[in-house]
């Protein structure tokens, strides 16, 4: 939740406390019209950096000169509020250019607190208490949505994959030398004589878990934290990890196939077959929000997107040497039929119960 929301919710919130945004000449005021006056409230934003610092005096005779103009045509007298938003301690320039105003306020957006000097007026209708307290939740809220999203993109099985990836990248890393060819077709990569001349199907599976150098590692991690969690809270745990795997082993087979059978000296490992597949289960769960559902996006990740994302990431195998493609669209193949087939059958298990 970032510092726009927060000014649109705050904007919500005084338009259902009855001050309707209105504009004078470039600038957004809040009215509220009462029986025997008129409360006109000007909230100034705090300053990004780079840009030019607020000057209070400019905006308060701005606030005070717009009054005059309402006054005029109103003939009720209007009561102004000027309020300075900051996100930290207010420069003492700047207090003591509001001193001298009894109509100026300070509000710290971090912390929710007004600053109010002894010649300024305390309350405003009751704003005083209502500004700090809706500051205060929203922060709160704010606070609460972080940990949500840190929760939410670190889930049980996907963050076990990540570590286990990780894991064995350094054991790999202290045995010997991950981006040696001949190291790694000893230590579980998928090599084609050993698989079909010698039997070692295992390396369907070892291959997927391990990777030839830092950069393989870290980009094909980055991608799977990206996206694993959304698929993994569409479809459980268990089904998540059978997509994963199951994902993983026909990427490898493809790969044994397609890429190592021409050439069977190449050795070839990595979990980017397996992360393919989660990318192809991710578009089908969106697919059917769209179709089914009438809904845009899963969690944000709209179909276009998508494509986006898959395509960018298959197109980088076409262009970049030593990239395994056949296992890349064989697990993206897999992985968009293993959710439909996972997602049918716990649809018909929620029916029968």
């Amino acid at each position: 939740m970032d510092r726009r929301q927060y000014y649109s919710d705050l904007y919500r919130q005084l338009t259902w406390n009855g001050y309707q945004p209105v504009e004078y000449g470039e600038e957004i005021y809040f009215q509220k019209k009462q029986e025997d006056r008129i409360l006109l409230l000007r909230v100034v934003q705090e300053t990004l950096p780079g840009q030019k610092p607020v000057d209070p005096e400019a905006e308060h005779l701005a606030l005070k000169q717009t009054a005059d103009k309402i006054m005029i045509v109103s003939r009720v007298p209007v009561e102004t509020l000027l309020v300075l938003i900051r996100t930290e301690k207010a420069d003492s320039w700047l207090l003591s250019g509001i001193q001298d105003f009894k109509d100026v306020w300070i509000l710290n957006r971090k912390s929710g607190r007004l600053t109010i000097y002894e010649n300024q007026r305390g309350e405003f209708f009751g704003l005083e208490g209502w500004i700090e307290d809706f500051t205060c939740r929203w922060n709160e809220r704010a606070r609460k949505a972080e940990r949500n999203r840190i929760t939410s993109t670190f889930t049980p099985v996907n963050t076990a994959i990540v570590l286990i990836n990780i894991l064995v990248f350094l054991i790999l890393s202290i045995l010997g030398d991950p981006q040696d060819p001949s190291f790694m077709a000893g230590h579980g990569g998928l090599v084609y004589p050993y698989v079909m001349e010698e039997g070692r199907y295992y390396l369907l599976f070892t291959s997927m878990f391990i990777h030839f150098g830092i950069h393989h590692l870290g980009e094909n991690m980055l991608m799977l934290i990206l996206i694993g969690g959304t698929v993994e809270r569409y479809l459980g745990k268990v089904s998540y990890a059978i997509l994963y795997l199951l994902s993983g082993l026909i990427a490898s087979y493809t790969s044994l196939q397609l890429t190592l059978a021409p050439d069977p000296s190449t050795v070839s490992g990595g979990a980017s077959g397996a992360i393919f597949g989660v990318m192809g289960g991710l578009l089908f769960l969106i697919l059917e929000n769209v179709i089914l559902k009438r809904r845009r996006s899963v969690e944000g990740m709209t179909l276009r997107g998508m494509i986006f994302i898959i395509l960018l990431s298959a197109g980088y195998g076409f262009v970049v040497s030593d990239v395994d493609n056949a296992a890349h669209l064989g697990g993206l193949a897999a992985g968009f039929v293993l959710t439909m087939i996972l997602v049918g059958i716990r649809g018909l298990m929620n029916r029968e119960g």
